[in-house]
């Protein structure tokens, strides 16, 4: 479940926040919260 927060769906995710000015150490504080928080694919689906 966590390796669906790499690759390609992270970069998209990224990609996204970047455009919209949001500092990119956030993301990946944000990122570290999801990879420690989630247990299922359905949590991070609902993130």
């Amino acid at each position: 479940q966590v390796a669906a927060l790499d690759g390609d769906w992270w970069a998209d995710v990224v990609d996204m926040t970047v455009q919209r000015g949001i500092d990119h150490e956030l993301v990946c504080k944000i990122k570290d919260d999801l990879v420690r928080t989630s247990t299922t694919e359905a949590t991070i689906a609902d993130s």
